[in-house]
């Protein structure tokens, strides 16, 4: 529109007016107020809201609204109106302003009607997509945001249903759960719609708690009832039968008239046996009992009042009503659960007798008396079923408790039955034939089976006749019987047994062996097969074949149904020809079943084979109490006191012996074992005792003698054994060669060596004796063929000596080495006696020990020998002491002259006259030993050249044996002295001496006194005590003390001096050929004016070596000393100047002239038999001596002696000497001595 630009020219009209405008505008509000007065807007609104959903209703809402668009009412009727006709977009937009009202129920209905466009835009989603999972989740959500709201109840229900339908189980229970609590008067039919509404949300636990909510809120038995069913049957759905039980539990005790329901009771005792819960089940079943009895009272009665007649169905006393066979059926299942077998006995027994042709109620009683221990009733009832129906399991039911109640009519009933229907059973047959003789009517049983045998040809029934044959004592009947049965079948082991038996009785035992073999090979397993097998052997035993009675019984110990009797029986029969063998089956015995006559058998055979190891396996499986029970049998601890003394324990071998002996003295194995024993263990004491005790007793046994002339050969006493006990049995032993060899032995011993020669002589040319030997050996056990081995070795050794003898003994010792490495004993002898007598005594003593370490059966003539030989003082006393009677009678003699014990000696040499008068060597040793204790004179000459002096030394001497403990000796002498360098020694006077010499002697040692008076440049007096102390049997000590003794140290000193002195020496044996020697001394040298000289102390050190012991003996030495000494630098004496060369005494040199300077001084040396310059010796024994020494200011020098000593008359020593030597510690020139010494014994 175009501005207007200028003025219109035209003027202005005014219009005319009707009325003014107050009045206008007082007419149109008057008017507007009669309007509104008569205008209907609440019923219009009202009308619009009730008015059904269409466009035009939806029009005048839209149009209300802008008139009045704060009214709640139009704003959710339209949001209404818009989710019915799914506008959500318009919906939206309305429940946002609705959202936003003040009024709290306003906006919880727009919640609640946005929560349905919602709901109704997820159910137009296309099913199973992941926007709906999506669409799903995310209500679930919005429900729990919506249940947080203050709904009312019929809202909340609502919700609940919907949580439940969405799948938020937990959410529907919660709200559900709310209502019921708040709500107090709600009716049962609406707490069964919540645990439907649960259950159809597979909350099974809620929905039975509803249900049972329900039962509480309604008075009507009948649907308490339903809805307790109701809730047990939903609990049951979801697998939760144990909390239905506990509800239950609970639901009963509130309230009680459900326990008055058969229904219910069924429902719970079905559910506590699902369940495994026996004592709810019996509880129930209880009640249900009882509540189905009660039922019966009443019916009784009620037919009482009315004249009701019941048909009677039982014959017995009991109720005779009809009974519910369902009930009764659930509380036997219950009772049995519960393991209450009483109980089910009583529910069962009742329903018998209301329904006693009630065939299943008749198996169940039947079956609990069998288990409430009925076996009676059960077999009553067990044939009603079988004669009833014929089953089976009552005909074996029967079979089963005939037999233990002794019922055998019923049990031939049943065997009949069986047997008709199994008549190729030869076990029924057996049974049936059994039962009929138990009753007493063996012929009815024969009756039977020959009828069958007729009708069938079994050769079972053959047997089966037989044996009954047998058992009527128709023995013919029955060999006939079984004869008809072996042509057509082979016979069973316990068959074979049973003909056996026949011919047995009939004494044809050829004839039962070979029915025996013909049998099939029985299974030693079982009864019957051990039993075959031990006739089978008894039978062959007694027949004489032993390989076959072997073979049987060992089929019999295989089997677990053996006896102790059967190992006897099989050891016996090995006995002869493989003990160890037997040995071991006695031991298997012995171990299986504990009897004491297998474990004596096996000790026993072990024994006797030298099996010691096993023996001590074997006894070590005593208990403590088998072992007290057995040593109170002789044969048991004779038995183990071999084997004690086997492995070394002498003193309870003979323990066990001396209990042997007090619990049966007069048994002859006890005494021979005993005295073997102690002639084996060097108890000679005690079989010297025990000899002179009993052996007038034992003599006239002839079972004993070899053992007494064993014992009196140990006791050295060969004539008492040769006379009595072996050559009175000479000719019953012609072809035994070990007797014989024993008897050459006892020859030899007592001294008659020409008949001990001969004899073997003889035997080792006997061929027919060597052939007898090799064919015994076959049959004889592996120990004795050694021993027969060693002894012809030993006899060959002593006719071929040398190397033919040491090729015998090679050989022995390789065919006796056992697969252990091990010799037998009579080997080691064997070897070791080579030895001694090859004078082999290094080897002798290295096979000693290793041979006979571990074994204490020690070859005391062996060791004493040894002893001996190495003149082993230590050795020899020691086995002196310990077993002296058992030591050859010479050799005990020679110990005792080298212990020191000459009376002794003596004692033994003398006694030994009257036992061995033949005895010549002894009579000589007799001589010998006399002398080591007897009286004696002597004399001697000797040359001595000292450096630049001449002497000669001669004396006489007496010696007289007070005891054999003290001796004393007396003695003169003379030395004369010549000077032949007047240049070096001045007057060297002539010296006279007397002494007396005390020795005595102590059981560890000696002490010596000697008093003495000796006449040289001037008297003096020596005295001297000395000691000598045996510490142990290597470790000696000595020690001297002497005042005014001569002192050799110098030349001056040798002819003008002397000393006071004091010594301590250790001597030690290293080995018996290692000795070591120290000593240390002290001197203070004085003049035999009286005057002080000086004084000097030494050191010495010798080690010595034997390397050879026994003569002839050899010994390699080292020595070594240190000499000490100081000089008095002035010594004022004039009477010592004639000493002196003429004109040199002077005090300050007295000193150096005769004390000697320092030097040490060492050497090695090499002897032979130097003892025999002192030792008597019958024979001429030369003997030697060379020495190469250092002095450390004279240089090397030599040692060399020689000699020879021996005797003259017999009862006499002289020995002849001689000596050379330089450089040595006393002097420092040249020393020359020769000479004698003689001495005369009487």
């Amino acid at each position: 529109m175009l501005l207007q630009r200028s003025k219109l020219a035209a003027a202005t009209v005014e219009r005319p007016r009707l009325a003014p405008p107050w009045s206008i505008a007082l007419l149109g509000t008057l008017v507007l107020a009669v309007l509104v007065a008569i205008y209907p807007h609440k019923a219009l609104v009202n009308r619009i809201i009730e008015a059904p959903q269409n466009d035009l209703t939806d029009s005048y809402l839209v149009n209300l609204l802008r008139t009045d668009s704060g009214n709640p009412q139009l704003g959710l009727t339209l949001a209404r109106h818009q989710l019915g006709s799914g506008l959500y977009d318009k919906l939206d937009i309305t429940l946002d302003r609705l959202l936003q009202s003040p009024d709290e129920e306003t906006r919880l209905e727009a919640t609640w009607l946005s929560w349905r466009a919602a709901e109704q835009r997820f159910h137009r989603m296309d099913a199973g997509t992941l926007q709906q999972a999506d669409r799903m989740a995310q209500l679930r959500t919005r429900l729990r945001t919506l249940a947080a709201l203050d709904w009312p109840e019929h809202r909340t229900i609502e919700i609940a249903r919907l949580a439940l339908q969405f799948g938020d189980t937990q959410l529907g229970i919660e709200l559900l759960q709310r209502i019921a609590a708040s709500g107090q008067g709600r009716s049962a039919d609406w707490y069964a719609e919540a645990a439907r509404a649960a259950l159809a949300g597979g909350e099974y636990l809620a929905a039975g708690k509803f249900f049972l909510i329900a039962v509480r809120r309604t008075s009507l038995s009948v649907e308490q009832r339903n809805f307790f069913i109701d809730g047990m049957l939903a609990l049951q759905s979801g697998n939760q039968v144990k909390e239905a039980l506990a509800l239950a539990e609970e639901e009963l005790a509130v309230t009680p008239s459900l326990g008055e329901s058969s229904q219910v009771l069924e429902l719970l005792v079905r559910f506590a046996r699902s369940v495994k819960r026996p004592d709810l089940a019996d509880k129930y079943a209880r009640k249900l009992l009882r509540l189905s009895l009660l039922r019966q009272w009443k019916q009784q009665q009620l037919a009482q009042v009315y004249g009701i007649r019941w048909q009677p169905v039982s014959e017995k006393g009991g109720p005779q009503l009809p009974f519910d066979d369902r009930i009764y059926t659930l509380g036997f299942e219950a009772f049995l659960d519960n393991r209450k077998l009483e109980d089910a006995w009583q529910v069962a027994a009742a329903a018998v007798r209301q329904a006693p042709n009630n065939l299943a109620w008749r198996e169940r009683l039947a079956r609990v008396s069998e288990w409430t221990g009925r076996p009676a009733l059960a077999l009553t009832h067990w044939l009603y079923l079988a004669r009833a129906n014929g089953s089976d399991e009552a005909w074996q039911a029967i079979l089963r408790l005939s037999p233990g109640l002794f019922d055998d009519n019923a049990l031939l009933i049943a065997l009949e039955h069986q047997l008709r229907q199994q008549p190729a059973n030869p076990a029924l047959a057996v049974e049936l034939v059994a039962t009929f003789e138990r009753l007493g009517d063996p012929r009815g049983a024969m009756r039977v089976l020959e009828q069958l045998y007729r009708q069938r040809k079994q050769p079972e029934l053959l047997a089966v006749m037989a044996e009954l044959a047998g058992r009527m004592g128709e023995d013919k009947t029955a060999l006939e019987l079984w004869q008809s049965f072996m042509t057509a079948d082979s016979l069973t082991a316990a068959q074979a047994v049973h003909v056996a038996t026949l011919y047995l009785i009939r004494g044809e035992q050829a004839s039962a062996l070979a029915v025996l073999e013909s049998a099939d090979d029985a299974d030693e397993s079982d009864t019957a097969g051990t039993a075959y097998w031990r006739l089978r052997g008894d039978i062959a035993a007694r027949l004489g074949d032993d390989k076959k009675a072997t073979a049987a019984y060992r089929h019999v110990l295989a089997g677990q149904e053996a006896v102790a009797g059967d190992h006897e029986n099989l050891a016996r029969l090995l006995l002869d020809e493989y003990p160890l063998e037997a040995a071991r089956v006695s031991s298997d015995g012995w171990l299986r079943f504990r009897s004491s006559n297998l474990l004596l058998q096996a000790l026993s055979l072990y024994a006797t084979a030298g099996r010691w190891q096993d023996m001590g396996k074997l006894m070590s499986t005593l208990s403590a109490e088998e072992s007290a029970q057995l040593r109170q049998q002789a044969s048991f601890l004779r038995l183990s006191a071999q084997y004690r003394m086997a492995i070394g324990q002498r003193s309870l071998a003979l323990a066990d012996l001396d209990a042997a002996f007090a619990l049966s003295a007069d048994n002859a194995d006890v005494q021979q074992a005993l005295l073997w024993l102690l002639v084996e263990s060097g108890e000679g004491k005690r079989l010297r005792n025990v000899m002179a005790a009993h052996e007038r007793d034992w003599q006239p046994d002839p079972a004993m003698h070899d053992v007494l002339a064993a014992a009196n050969l140990a006791l050295s006493i060969p004539d008492v054994a040769l006379r009595r006990y072996l050559t009175p049995r000479l000719a019953a032993h012609r072809d035994d060669f070990l007797w014989l060899m024993n008897y050459a032995d006892a020859l030899e011993q007592n001294q008659e060596l020409d008949r001990a020669w001969r004899l073997r002589k003889q035997l080792l040319l006997d061929e027919k004796m060597r052939e007898r030997q090799q064919a015994a050996a076959e049959q004889l056990p592996r120990e004795m063929v050694a021993l027969r081995r060693a002894a012809r070795a030993r006899l060959l050794m002593q006719a071929r000596p040398g190397d033919p003898a040491y090729a015998t003994l090679r050989e022995m010792l390789r065919l006796d080495r056992a697969a252990d490495g091990q010799l037998s004993p009579s080997a080691r002898d064997a070897a070791f006696a080579w030895l001694l007598d090859a004078e082999q005594y290094d080897a002798a003593r290295g096979w000693l020990w290793q041979q006979y370490a571990k074994t204490a059966a020690r070859p005391l003539w062996g060791e004493m020998r040894l002893a001996l030989e190495s003149g082993d003082r230590a050795l020899s006393g020691q086995l002196l002491d310990d077993f002296a009677p058992l030591i050859p009678r010479n050799d005990r003699i020679e110990a005792a002259r080298l212990a020191g014990d000459v009376r002794l000696a003596q004692s033994e040499a003398f006694d030994a006259q009257t036992d061995l008068p033949a005895d010549d060597p002894l009579h000589l040793q007799l001589g010998e030993t006399l002398l080591a204790h007897s009286h004696h004179v002597g004399g001697r000459v000797w040359q001595n050249d000292i450096g630049s002096v001449d002497e000669r030394n001669s004396g006489v001497s007496a010696h007289i044996a007070i005891s054999p403990r003290l001796t004393m000796d007396f003695e003169m002498g003379k030395i004369t002295r010549h000077n032949r360098d007047p240049a070096t020694m001045g007057e060297t006077p002539d010296e006279t001496s007397r002494s007396a010499r005390m020795v005595w002697l102590h059981d560890e040692g000696k002490t010596k006194l000697t008093v003495a008076e000796r006449n040289s440049f001037e008297k003096y007096h020596p005295l001297l005590i000395e000691h000598e102390q045996n510490l142990d049997r290597r470790l000696t000590a000595s020690f001297a003390l002497g005042h005014d003794q001569p002192a050799n140290e110098s030349t001056a000193l040798r002819v003008g001096g002397m000393k006071d002195m004091a010594s301590v020496s250790l001597a030690y044996h290293l080995t018996r050929f290692d000795r070591f020697m120290v000593e240390r001394s002290y001197d203070r040298f004085y003049a035999q004016t009286g005057a002080e000289l000086g004084s000097g102390h030494v050191w010495q050190f010798e080690y010595g070596h034997a390397l050879r012991t026994e003569p002839r003996s050899l010994e390699a030495s080292v020595f070594w000393s240190q000499h000490r000494y100081s000089q008095k630098s002035y010594v004022n004496d004039p009477q010592l100047a004639p000493l002196f060369p003429a004109g040199e005494y002077s005090p300050s040199s007295v000193g150096t002239f005769f004390v000697p300077t320092n030097f040490n001084f060492k050497g090695i040396r090499l002897s032979t038999d130097m003892n025999f310059e002192e030792d008597y010796t019958r024979a001429w024994r030369p003997y030697a001596s060379i020495a190469r020494t250092w002095h450390s200011d004279e240089g090397p020098g030599y040692d060399l002696a020689a000699g020879i000593a021996g005797s003259v008359f017999g009862a006499d020593h002289l020995n002849l000497g001689w000596r050379l030597s330089r450089g040595g510690a006393n002097t420092d020139g040249l020393v020359r001595e020769f000479g004698f010494n003689y001495r005369l014994h009487f």
